[in-house]
């Protein structure tokens, strides 16, 4: 998919999700996390589930060059324990375009297995004219 595709409303990706203890503790290693309340506690980091969703949007949309990752905004309404089954969606909430540089927001909702939102995410780029 490529950014000229995008219009608001648009479901850009719908994915399954589960996060074990494995690879909880490979993305603490690799971020520098030492607290140990995510392991003892059995939980999934936040920033986690953003970094997943950033990277299934990545996995459909064509990036241009001239793409800039200007801000991410995110809601955890409850906590994920290890292997939580997890539905993420992920839409296009805002398109606007001036002087040729376009804005680009991705709105994520993560639902558990019953369907209860536990987790809101907002992704922000621009798209530099010129």
């Amino acid at each position: 998919m490529k950014i000229d595709d995008l219009q608001v409303g648009k479901l850009v990706n719908d994915f399954s999700l589960r996060i074990g203890v494995d690879d909880v503790s490979a993305y603490l290693l690799a971020t520098g996390d030492y607290s140990p309340i995510w392991l003892t506690e059995k939980l999934v980091p936040p920033q986690m589930i953003v970094a997943e969703i950033i990277a299934k949007i990545l996995e459909v949309l064509e990036l241009p060059k001239n793409l800039v990752h200007t801000g991410q905004e995110h809601i955890a309404s409850d906590r994920v324990s290890f292997d939580a089954a997890l539905r993420i969606t992920a839409t296009v909430s805002q398109l606007s375009n001036r002087a040729g540089t376009s804005v680009i927001v991705f709105d994520s909702q993560v639902t558990d297995s019953q369907g209860k939102k536990c987790f809101q995410s907002k992704t922000k780029v621009m798209v530099l004219g010129g």
